[in-house]
């Protein structure tokens, strides 16, 4: 069992293809193929279901991506003694909440390309569950998500806090008499994230001890996204200060003080149980967006 043949089969357990695991890897599909059945044949089960499209594990399959994980990481924590005298290398695969999303695009990214110009970035955007069952399960080295007021990460993973957001409604420019209160905001209708978003569920709640039913007038992954139906006078939205001003739609947009709503969001760095190599590269991105956020 060599750990050419690991990489590859969690490489097409993740990404549910041969060939976007054979680019991931820098192989040729033929190679992954023979990698990962030289592995099947070692351990004398069969990983994949390969009738469907995508590739579908099997349970002895899932049994073994679990093990392969933690060999890895694993392997990773041994790398990780030696750390201090090196470079750290390879792949970093960074998970970043869509709310902050923009914030780590742009400086801290571009201080990690300084830091370490041997690491490579993969830059992923998702809600902060989803990110977190990354980390958890190794699919991520780390992600930077938001959490609401009283809510830690998972005390398994090693967190960070980076500090809080206020989280603001906005509007067109455009709109004419904005409402001031929550109940005449639902009116207009929302540009919220699908299920899963925590400041939907926050306004769900508000809103429910108004008995008022949240007004959702279009579902849209992506924070850009939603502003820019937003600005275009499709309904209200919610949006981190921060973000909102770095949005290319800032100046079609508006802040609406709600006088019966308002909340925070909280910001945190997570990372692997073992880190390794890349503690250095946590350090110097937990240094880096420390300065962006109210501490408080």
């Amino acid at each position: 069992m060599k750990l050419g043949e690991i990489h590859s089969f969690v490489a097409v357990a993740e990404e549910q293809s041969v060939k976007k695991a054979a680019k991931r890897l820098n192989l040729t599909q033929s190679a992954v193929s023979r990698l990962i059945q030289r592995l099947e044949d070692e351990v004398g089960v069969t990983f994949f279901d390969r009738s469907n499209k995508p590739l579908k594990l099997t349970k002895d399959g899932q049994i073994a991506l679990l093990h392969c994980r933690r060999v890895l990481q694993h392997v990773d924590e041994f790398q990780g003694v030696f750390s201090e005298v090196t470079m750290p290398k390879g792949t970093f695969r960074l998970g970043v909440s869509y709310t902050v999303g923009a914030l780590a695009a742009c400086e801290p990214l571009q201080i990690l390309r300084e830091s370490f110009p041997a690491l490579t970035v993969q830059f992923r955007t998702d809600l902060s569950d989803p990110l977190l069952s990354m980390v958890a399960e190794g699919t991520l080295d780390g992600a930077i998500i938001t959490l609401g007021e009283g809510i830690s990460p998972p005390q398994e993973l090693n967190a960070r806090y980076l500090g809080r957001e206020g989280v603001q409604v906005v509007g067109s420019k455009g709109l004419k008499n904005p409402p001031k209160v929550l109940r005449d905001m639902n009116k207009l209708g929302w540009v919220l994230q699908p299920t899963g978003c925590g400041h939907k569920a926050r306004l769900e709640s508000a809103l429910h001890n108004q008995d008022e039913k949240v007004n959702i007038a279009v579902e849209a992954n992506g924070q850009d996204l939603q502003l820019s139906l937003v600005a275009r006078g499709i309904g209200l939205g919610l949006v981190p200060m921060k973000w909102l001003e770095r949005t290319p739609h800032v100046d079609q947009l508006r802040v609406l003080p709600a006088n019966d709503f308002s909340f925070d969001t909280f910001v945190w760095l997570v990372q692997g149980r073992y880190p390794g190599r890349l503690t250095g590269v946590f350090d110097e991105l937990e240094t880096c967006l420390l300065s962006k956020f109210d501490r408080r």
